[in-house]
């Protein structure tokens, strides 16, 4: 794996100390010790991403007209929601799944920015909020903008492709374009729970970076399941019950708390495979 070999050793120590505590007790640990911080970190997060937030609200394939026609009966959408107003529903979608992206795929320079933080804090390190912030978006504009760019991209082909299997194609090969559909959509966000802690760590290029993103998404498939079913359950839950005050959740620390969750288990995942390849050394 590109340059895995720099990884300094007191780091490596560092992290072998703070993982001999079992996980959920070193993640309640951050959330006590810099809950403050987290609170300014989710904020500049927020400020930084709102042009994409606001971008995936406006183009969001999932809405209250993609989901009737999917399921073709706009009177049960209404029922199976807690707001029965085709309007509020439609606002409600389209938030969900611009924090859904947000949270899962990350937002470009504002995602390397908080990964370089979250990544410190996992391992017990100390990082300045905002000089690390914006320091981490300097150092990795251009490949930060890049995976944005992938992003939009993957947004576009990925609902298009389903959008076609669904409602024109049909027959078994549309069952089967769509469960292959499911597989890559899932390797590309597991993908994403990598690909900007392993940006700020090692200065691989864009294609060294996508490989050994793929190479975490594949090898530790079941953790990565899990933390999706996670999160993801906990931003569609939370506006399925809260409904648009789910965004005062997000506004305040929620996003921030589900980026660490990932960030945390990304970087013992990380941490975990980079002590494997020394030992067999």
């Amino acid at each position: 794996m590109a340059k895995f070999s720099d990884y300094e050793d007191n780091v490596l120590k560092e992290i072998e100390k703070e993982h001999e505590k079992r996980g959920f007790l070193a993640f309640m640990t951050i959330i006590f010790r810099k809950f403050l911080p987290l609170i300014n970190i989710n904020f500049l997060f927020l400020v930084f991403s709102l042009p994409y937030i606001l971008l995936l609200f406006w183009f969001s394939p999932i809405n209250a007209t993609s989901i009737s026609q999917w399921s073709g009966d706009m009177a049960g959408l209404l029922a199976a929601m807690p707001v029965k107003s085709a309007f509020l529903v439609d606002i409600m979608l389209r938030f969900m799944f611009a924090m859904l992206v947000c949270v899962l795929w990350g937002t470009g320079p504002a995602s390397a920015g908080i990964s370089y933080i979250l990544r410190n804090y996992s391992r017990s390190e100390f990082a300045w909020v905002w000089a690390d912030f914006i320091g981490t978006i300097k150092e990795n504009i251009k490949q930060s903008l890049i995976v944005l760019a992938v992003d939009i991209a993957a947004i576009f082909v990925f609902s298009t492709l389903i959008n076609f299997y669904t409602n024109v194609m049909t027959g078994p090969m549309s069952v089967v374009s769509m469960v292959l559909i499911g597989i890559f959509l899932l390797l590309y966000t597991f993908m994403h729970f990598y690909i900007y802690q392993l940006m700020v760590s090692f200065e691989d290029t864009t294609k060294q970076l996508y490989k050994n993103a793929l190479l975490f998404a594949m090898i530790k498939w079941m953790p990565n399941l899990l933390m999706l079913i996670f999160v993801a359950a906990a931003i569609v839950a939370l506006f399925y019950y809260t409904q648009l005050y789910a965004l005062l959740f997000f506004a305040v620390i929620l996003t921030i708390i589900l980026a660490l969750v990932i960030h945390f288990n990304a970087s013992r995942i990380i941490a975990r495979f980079i002590q494997a390849q020394n030992t067999q050394k």
